[in-house]
């Protein structure tokens, strides 16, 4: 109904289902159906843009939004949504919202997903302890996730590409945070 709507915590709902995986067309007859506050269409219209891979405008629409005054879950949802969008263009500031994602979603899947992304953006930035850092929380925490093996295969392609004056150091990493792996 209407009234349902009408409730910020049922529109910030609306906008967190489908950054976590819902059909956009359920976000998509809402928004057809009802008329929301000025002040609610960015979260709305950017979370559809989003997934609807409409870059540009997800990025204008999301990065508008003060996350610092969200819910830590959804603060979270939208910080990796731009720092996925940024990753490219700004990889710096995509690792300052990856490192918010990694403390408003402590322990979900959020931060697993920060985790393997700014693996890799902390290594392209040069910052290679960093990187290493991020891994071994990856390794730490995540070993035993469905997503583990994508991530051992960007750890293994990162670190092969590591310059060959630094093998002793790359391997004793290496051995560091693959440690805990399970056999």
């Amino acid at each position: 109904t209407a009234e349902t709507w009408k409730d910020g915590r049922n529109q910030r709902a609306a906008a967190l289902f489908v950054l976590s995986g819902g059909p956009p067309s359920v976000l998509r007859m809402v928004l057809a159906k009802n008329d929301f506050p000025a002040d609610v269409r960015p979260l709305l219209d950017g979370a559809l843009a989003y997934v609807e891979n409409r870059q540009k405008d997800a990025e204008r629409l999301l990065s508008a939004l003060d996350t610092d005054a969200m819910e830590p879950g959804l603060a979270a949802q939208v910080n990796l949504a731009l720092a996925q969008l940024s990753a490219n263009s700004a990889p710096d500031k995509a690792l300052e919202r990856l490192r918010r994602v990694m403390l408003d979603g402590s322990g979900t899947l959020l931060e697993e997903a920060a985790l393997r992304l700014a693996m890799v953006l902390a290594d392209e930035l040069g910052d290679h302890d960093r990187a290493d850092g991020y891994a071994r929380l990856y390794f730490d925490r995540y070993a035993r996730s469905v997503y583990a093996g994508n991530f051992r295969a960007r750890f293994t392609a990162l670190y092969v590409s590591r310059p060959v004056e630094e093998a002793d150091k790359t391997v004793a990493l290496i051995a560091d945070a693959v440690e805990r792996i399970p056999l």
